[in-house]
């Protein structure tokens, strides 16, 4: 009499618990990655709102202003907008001190730039302030910052335990 078979053996289960792990260990890095491109494809696409809005102000002569709006997770520049990807939001890691440029008070506020504008000027100048922007699968924390200075520059950061130019 023949007996039926009424489950796995355990080499069965131990090699498809293997092709799991691996497979676990071959898309988790890429997810990662994947993560780290979309947060740093947003800070790029903010730098470039600025350069444009400034190189306006400039061109034309007048005043402009690049408005972040930290709630919707968005900035409007020039009668144009962009709302940043839903794995990303305005916002800062906890413990995480600031500004980038000499890190000594922790964060409070994910944009420092007054009434959440950036204030570009005709003669070039830009109000200073930093914009913080998290990736919320992973503990991924860079900034946007307009440092305090003669001649306004735009400046790229990152956090991986202290703050390094991007």
């Amino acid at each position: 009499m023949k007996k039926s078979k009424l489950g796995f053996t355990l080499i069965e289960l131990a090699i498809v618990l293997s092709i799991l792990i691996l497979i676990v260990a071959i898309t988790l890095p890429r997810l990662v990655s994947d993560d780290r491109m979309i947060i740093v494809n947003e800070l790029n696409s903010l730098y470039t709102a600025v350069l444009e809005v400034q190189h306006k102000a400039l061109v034309s002569n007048t005043q402009q202003v690049l408005t972040i709006d930290i709630n919707k997770h968005c900035y409007h520049w020039l009668g144009k907008s962009h709302s940043l990807h839903h794995s990303n939001q305005f916002g800062y890691l906890s413990g995480v001190k600031g500004p980038p440029s000499n890190p000594t008070m922790p964060l409070q506020n994910s944009c420092s730039f007054y009434k959440h504008q950036i204030v570009f000027y005709p003669d070039g100048h830009i109000d200073p302030g930093s914009v913080y922007m998290i990736g919320l699968k992973s503990n991924l924390m860079y900034a946007l910052c307009i440092g305090i200075s003669q001649v306004s520059f735009v400046r790229k950061y990152y956090f991986n335990r202290t703050w390094k130019l991007v």
